[in-house]
Order: C-alpha cells, then structure tokens, then sequence
C-alpha cells in the first residue's frame, strides 16, 4: 500500500554490502520542477549495476575511482537505486506540456538512480518515453538497461551488419536476450554460448546456433575461416580477447561489456598488434536511445524477457538473484500502490 501523502516506500541501503543492507522503508516524496514530470512507478528493473554498486564489486580500478566520486566514497551517496522503471504520470511540472496525468510512460535516470521506489522525478525530454502498446510494466522496466546497452555496444562500437557472424557470452541473460533480438532484426547470424537447459529459450529468440558452455571449454573450439566470427559480444566478463582471439576474422571486433583493467590495455595494444579491435566503453541511456527502443519494442523486434517479479519488499531476494549471475531474463521489482 502506498504510503501517506507526503512520503513514500523506497529501497533504501545506506552502506555497501550484501543484499540485506537493502531496507524498505518510508522516505519524502519527490518534488518536481517546472520542466519535470513526477512518475508513479509501477515496476522498476533490478540490473547487474544496481548490483555491483550495492555491493561494490566494480570489475576495475579504472572504473572504481570515478565510481566512487559519483556514488560515494565510504557510504552511499544516493541511497536509492534503480535506473530503469515504467509507471504512469502523477503530475506534471508548469513548463511541461508534452504529458498528462495517467499517460503510461518508460525510462531510464542513469546516475541520478532513484527508480527503487514508488515516486521518481523525471526530465520528460531527457528521462521517458511513452509506453508501448501491447508490452507490460514489468516489460518496460527491463527495456532500458539491456536495450541501450545493446545499441551501444552491437550498434555504436560493434556497427555490426547484416550477413556478419556474431556469437554472444551469456546469451540467456538480460543483456543477451536483447542481444539476440536486436542482432537477428539487422540480419546477423548468431551463435548464442549458454548453458544447455537455456538452449530453446535463446533458439526462441532467434540464436541460429547454440554453445553449451557447460560442455567443456568452448573457446578451445577451432572454426574454419568461414565460421568464424566477425563480432564476439561478451556480456557478463566470463572470458578474455586472449581466450578468444583464434574465433575471430582478421578485421574483427571483441566487445567486453565488464571492461576491466586487461581489457582496457588490449583497446590499446591490440589494434597495433594485428587487424582486429577491442571495443568498450560505458554506455548511459538517452533520447536517441529510448525512443529507438520504443520503436523496436513498439514494432514487436525487441519484447525484454522477464524471469522473476517480486514485489518491492523482496527487493533483497531480487538483488540475491541478480548476484547469482545464472538468469534467463530481467529481475523486476513491482510496487503495490
């Protein structure tokens, strides 16, 4: 139930840690400025950075010391999180004219966090979307993490073309899932490395080949010249350039979306040791991004997997799952309001 008027339940963690140090608990309602929209959030996504800055587990030193100048450097310096949410309009501020109460929107706050909670602020040119037609909250929610990143890497770094060979680590998770969509509707073909009980979810979505990783050491694989791949999309750090580099074409591309120390060393050395490249970045949802996933979802190209929903005072469980790593889909939150 939605908390007096005033207030409202938010996740709240106050130290990094595991799971438990995640709280329900009743904390103000957000004002609005002028040019802001107030959302009442129906669903919100519980990500793999949600996660790691929980915890604190940032995959580099590279990355540790700006994290730690946006998000605190002995506590939490925002002590709710969530990026990517759907929910519907509560009210508008004075300068917004573009939506009105009840309009079911999408979206994503990057740094700012905010989302695990029943009431965010949000810049309606900056932040949302309109819902679309035809797709859940709980789909909404998950839309945006996975499918910017998705853009960013396949689309931006990658710029992978129809007929290329692409094969994705972690296929069945939340950012692969979108991987494989999104690489099937360019026209890619794609080779999806997984466990074995997930290979007719990813053949579902439109993985032309299936790697069981659990049998055996795939990277040790030898692919003639014609099968081998002229993308590999790492999406969850479990392998390296160097494990892989014999799948790769000559004028090929190793995207890693967990970009570490080595990784960012071989962005550098590769490229002047052979004619393939290493490309990784950090990728943060804008206005192109989210309304060009709002075509695709709209369009039907993109549907996000969803495979656990829990209500917001399970949000530990939720972030216990997503520590697992072993998922074939988004964890979501829903708010009772």
């Amino acid at each position: 139930m939605t908390s007096l008027r005033g207030t409202m339940r938010a996740a709240v963690y106050t130290t990094y840690g595991p799971p438990d140090v995640v709280t329900i608990r009743d904390v103000p309602r957000p004002t609005i400025k002028p040019n802001q929209v107030l959302v009442r959030i129906h669903a919100a996504a519980i990500t793999t950075g949600d996660a790691r800055i929980r915890a604190w587990d940032i995959p580099s030193i590279v990355m540790s010391i700006p994290a730690r100048l946006v998000f605190g450097i002995f506590k939490p310096r925002k002590p709710i999180l969530g990026t990517a949410f759907a929910g519907t309009i509560e009210a508008v501020g004075d300068q917004t004219t573009a939506l009105t109460p009840g309009d079911r929107v999408f979206g994503a706050c990057d740094n700012q966090m905010g989302a695990h909670a029943e009431f965010i602020a949000a810049d309606p040119e900056k932040n949302l979307r309109p819902t679309p037609q035809g797709i859940s909250n709980e789909q909404a929610a998950a839309l945006p993490f996975a499918g910017s990143a998705t853009l960013y890497f396949l689309r931006n770094r990658a710029k992978l073309q129809p007929g290329q060979r692409l094969l994705i680590v972690g296929a069945s998770g939340a950012l692969g899932t979108i991987a494989i969509q999104y690489a099937k509707h360019i026209g890619a073909h794609v080779t999806a490395v997984c466990s074995g009980k997930n290979e007719a979810f990813v053949r579902e979505l439109g993985a032309d080949e299936v790697i069981d990783y659990t049998q055996g050491d795939w990277t040790r694989r030898e692919h003639p010249d014609d099968q081998r791949f002229d993308v590999i999309f790492d999406t969850v750090g479990k392998t390296t350039y160097k494990r892989c580099k014999h799948l790769l074409k000559d004028r090929a591309t190793y995207i890693p979306a967990v970009m570490r120390l080595p990784e960012l060393l071989q962005m550098i050395w590769t490229p002047i040791c052979s004619k393939r490249v290493v490309k990784s970045g950090v990728d943060l949802a804008n206005p192109e991004s989210l309304a060009t996933l709002e075509q695709l979802a709209q369009s039907r190209v993109l549907v996000p997997p969803v495979e656990r929903v829990y209500p917001l005072d399970q949000i530990a469980q939720a972030h216990r799952d997503v520590d697992t790593g072993h998922r074939s889909g988004m964890i979501v939150v829903r708010m009772a309001h």
